[in-house]
C-alpha cells in the first residue's frame, strides 16, 4: 500500500476493540505493547477500546464483577463502567473453575501451573464482554492479544461478523521450548493454538521477521502476515529527557552509570540482573571502581553487592534511562523482541547485549549495539570497551536513536496498522 493511499484512507473513522487476558494495571512488556499501541492508534483517527479479563482482577468477585473497559482518546485512557446486568455473571466462579482446570492440565502434562492458561482460551465472560462492547460501540475490528484470547474473539466474530486481527507478541511455543518447566506435550498444544489463531483470524501482526518466517512454515499465507514491531513513543523516550534528578536522588553524579530495567520477578530479567550484579559488575569494578549499576523494576532479587542500586518500581522510567551512560542487557532466555531494548535505542543509549536480547530487532553489531552470544569474558570486554571509550559510546548512542526513529516509532507503525484495518474493513464490508 502506497503512502498516499494510506493518507487517503486515514480520513475515515475506525473503531477497534483490543482484547486481552493481561491485567492492564500490571507492568510487563506485553502490557506495554498493548497500551502504547492503543495510544498510538488513538492519535490516528481511531476510536480504540480495551477489554481485559484477568484472573487477578475477577477471582475475588465471585458474583458481581467490578471490571471496567477503557476508551482510548488521543493517547488517554478513560474507564467506562459496564452496566449492572453485564457484571452479574458469576465472574469469579468462572475463573475458579478455569484456574482449577488449568492446575489439572498442568499436572497431567507435567507443566508448571504458571505457564498453563489453556482453559482461559474460551472464556464465557470475556465473550459476553466483547459482544457488549462490540455492539454498544459499533466496533469495526477486534484485535486479540496472545493466543489465549483468540478463540473467544472468534466466537464473537462468528456471532456478529466483526473481522479479527491476531497480534502475536511472540511465538509462544518457541519461548516455551527453552523452559524446563514446560513439557513437550503442552508446548505442542500451544503451538496448535497459535496456528489456529493465525489460520482463523483475518490478519496477523508479528513483532519480527523471525516470527513471520516461523508462521510461513505453518502454511500461513505471506500476504496475511504484517510486521508491526514493538515500538516506542519517541517523545517520551528521548536523548532530550533530563536524568539529573535521578542522578541526584541516588547520588550518582560521579562516575559512569550502567542500567538494566524491567519486571525483575520475570525469570529471564531476574537471571540477567543477577548475572549483572554478581558476575559482570565485580569484574568492571576491579578496573573502574566508580561505576554504579542501576537496576530498575519491581521485585528485584536480593543483592548486597557494592555499587548496586535497586530502585524498585518507578513511574518515570524514561528519566532513569536518561540518567544512565550505558545499558547492559545479558538476557539469555525469553521470547519475542525485548521492549527494553527499543526503549534504550530511543533514549539514545549505548548498548551492550547478548544476541538473545537483540533477537528480532534489525540491529547491526558494532554499529547500533555491541553484542556477544553469552554474558562471559568476551561480553565483559565489550562493556569495558564502552566504559573506556567515550567516543564509542556517543557513536553507538547516535546510531541507536536513528534506528529507533527509522523502525521503532509507534506513530509510524500505528499508521501502518490503521491502513491495514481500513483495507480489511473495506474487503469484509
Amino acid at each position: 500500500m502506497s503512502k498516499s493511499n494510506c493518507k487517503r484512507k486515514l480520513r475515515s473513522q475506525v473503531k477497534v476493540c483490543i482484547c486481552t487476558n493481561e491485567w492492564l494495571d500490571s507492568y510487563n512488556g506485553g502490557v506495554a505493547r498493548i497500551v502504547e499501541f492503543a495510544k498510538a492508534l488513538s492519535r490516528h483517527n481511531v476510536d480504540v477500546y480495551l477489554v481485559d479479563r484477568s484472573v487477578k482482577k475477577s477471582l475475588s468477585a465471585l458474583l458481581i464483577d467490578h471490571d471496567k473497559y477503557f476508551k482510548v482518546n488521543n493517547g488517554q485512557l478513560k474507564e467506562i463502567q459496564y452496566p449492572f446486568y453485564m457484571r452479574f455473571f458469576f465472574p469469579g466462579v468462572i475463573k475458579f473453575f478455569q484456574r482449577n482446570f488449568n492446575v489439572f492440565f498442568g499436572l497431567l502434562t507435567r507443566t508448571d501451573i504458571s505457564e498453563v492458561n489453556l482453559f482461559n482460551t474460551v472464556d464465557p465472560y470475556l465473550i459476553l464482554k466483547l459482544l457488549f462492547v462490540c455492539k454498544r460501540e459499533k466496533i469495526d475490528v477486534i484485535q486479540c492479544e496472545f493466543p489465549s484470547t483468540t478463540l473467544s474473539s472468534l466466537v464473537v466474530k462468528k456471532i456478529i461478523g466483526v473481522p479479527t486481527v491476531y497480534d502475536a507478541h511472540n511465538i509462544e511455543s518457541e519461548r516455551m521450548k527453552s523452559n524446563v518447566d514446560v513439557s513437550s506435550m503442552y508446548t505442542a498444544v500451544v503451538r496448535r493454538l497459535e496456528q489456529i489463531s493465525c489460520e482463523r483470524c483475518d490478519l496477523v501482526f508479528v513483532v519480527s521477521e523471525d516470527d513471520q518466517r516461523t508462521m510461513l512454515t505453518w502454511g500461513i499465507p505471506n500476504e496475511k502476515i504484517h510486521l508491526i514491531p514493538n515500538s516506542v513513543n519517541l517523545t517520551k523516550f528521548s536523548p532530550l529527557v533530563d536524568g539529573s534528578g535521578v542522578r541526584n536522588k541516588h547520588k550518582l553524579n560521579n562516575g559512569l552509570v550502567i542500567i538494566f530495567h524491567g519486571l525483575l520477578s520475570y525469570p529471564p530479567n531476574r537471571e540477567a540482573a543477577t548475572i549483572l550484579a554478581t558476575k559482570i559488575l565485580p569484574s568492571i569494578l576491579e578496573k573502574h571502581p566508580d561505576v554504579h549499576l542501576l537496576l530498575v523494576g519491581k521485585n528485584p532479587p536480593e543483592l548486597s553487592q557494592p555499587n548496586v542500586i535497586l530502585s524498585g518500581f518507578v513511574e518515570n522510567t524514561a528519566e532513569y534511562l536518561a540518567a544512565a551512560d550505558l545499558a547492559v542487557v545479558p538476557i539469555m532466555s525469553g521470547g519475542g523482541t525485548k521492549i527494553k531494548m527499543v526503549e534504550y535505542l530511543a533514549s539514545g543509549k549505548a548498548i551492550v547485549s547478548t544476541f538473545k536480547a537483540a533477537e528480532g530487532l534489525a540491529l547491526e553489531n558494532e554499529k547500533d549495539v555491541l553484542m556477544s552470544k553469552y554474558p562471559d569474558a568476551e561480553f565483559i570486554q565489550l562493556v569495558l570497551r564502552c566504559i573506556k571509550d567515550e567516543n564509542l559510546r556517543k557513536s553507538l548512542a547516535i546510531n541507536a536513536r536513528k534506528k529507533a526513529e527509522l523502525l521503532y516509532d509507534w506513530e509510524l507503525n500505528a499508521e501502518k496498522a490503521v491502513c491495514l484495518f481500513q483495507t480489511l474493513i473495506e474487503e469484509k464490508g
